[in-house]
């Protein structure tokens, strides 16, 4: 779905908030030309009924899909504020990065599903009119499920984002431990307490009053860290980044964050680099993000195998 413009004053708001998307990222390798390289498939689209409207979503399909019999581990890659399904591949060049990873195994064969989710930060909003958290869990897996060659348990299943997509992700991951099984978070914008004049103008829609303040703060992966059990956060593999030169100190809630895993005894894997808050940064660790969090996954499955269809 693309954007309408916002005003101009929203615009430079939310560009220091710092979570529009920016330039592609450019200083990466050359693809080499030997290795096999995945279908990217742009503007599908599917109904989600939270919405009661049709959605578009973007498809990495890993190289040898379409002659295979096999069944393969999803990830699905969330896109930042002001962002778009096709973010991942055009600012990211997500799909570069996939070919050279699986061809160099350090990652298995495996789908990848960028989802188009508008500035909701991914959650069902306060007056549950928007619910974009539904949209994702009640209708794109069981959607992306039935239409291509998944294997759909949870151990097979991940999630990642940036900055309002690592806000999503790791809500979503550990709201529904039970359905995915790592997670990772690039830049998360899990902000301990929202500018006001920024909240109202870029946030007030989906999260209600900035007194309140409930619908922001329950979601938060940074209240998730402490009021969800124990027992089912420790089942997920988490991943957090961070750049120590972040513009709008996003790094500093990733800190916070990780003391409040750390403080439970709650594995994770913590990390800060030299960047700030654009795709230069994103593009960079996003390698490192995916060999993470996918070696939780399962590897790719014969379409036979009998316990490939568990949970279908």
């Amino acid at each position: 779905m693309r954007k309408t413009a916002l005003t101009l004053t929203v615009i430079a708001l939310v560009i220091a908030m710092g979570l529009v998307r920016g330039t592609a990222y450019s200083d990466r390798p050359l693809l080499d030309q030997a290795t096999a390289e995945g279908t990217v498939l742009e503007n599908q689209i599917y109904r989600s009924q939270a919405l009661g409207e049709v959605r578009e979503y973007t498809i990495y399909l890993p190289p040898g899909y379409e002659t295979s019999q096999q069944r393969y581990p999803v990830i699905y890659f969330l896109h930042g504020y002001g962002g778009e399904d096709t973010d991942w591949i055009s600012l990211g060049n997500l799909n570069d990065i996939l070919d050279r990873l699986i061809a160099a195994r350090h990652i298995p064969h495996l789908i990848v599903v960028m989802p188009d989710g508008d500035n909701s930060w991914w959650v069902n909003n306060f007056t549950k009119h928007q619910r974009y958290a539904d949209m994702v869990i009640e209708n794109l897996i069981p959607f992306i499920d039935g239409t291509y060659r998944t294997i759909p348990v949870r151990e097979s299943r991940s999630i990642a984002g940036l900055s309002m997509g690592g806000y999503g992700a790791l809500s979503l991951a550990m709201q529904h431990p039970d359905l995915f099984v790592s997670a990772a978070s690039l830049s998360g914008a899990f902000f301990v307490k929202p500018n006001k004049l920024i909240y109202n103008l870029a946030l007030f829609s989906t999260f209600g009053p900035y007194e309140k303040g409930w619908t922001w703060n329950k979601n938060n992966p940074l209240y998730l860290a402490k009021a969800m059990p124990k027992r089912e956060l420790t089942t997920l593999a988490l991943y957090l980044i961070a750049s120590d030169g972040d513009q709008y100190r996003v790094e500093d809630d990733a800190a916070a964050l990780h003391k409040a895993l750390r403080d439970r005894g709650i594995p994770h894997e913590y990390r800060v680099y030299d960047g700030i808050h654009d795709w230069s940064f994103w593009g960079k660790y996003a390698s490192e993000a995916l060999c993470f969090i996918a070696a939780a996954l399962t590897k790719p499955l014969q379409q036979d195998a009998p316990h490939s269809l568990e949970g279908a």
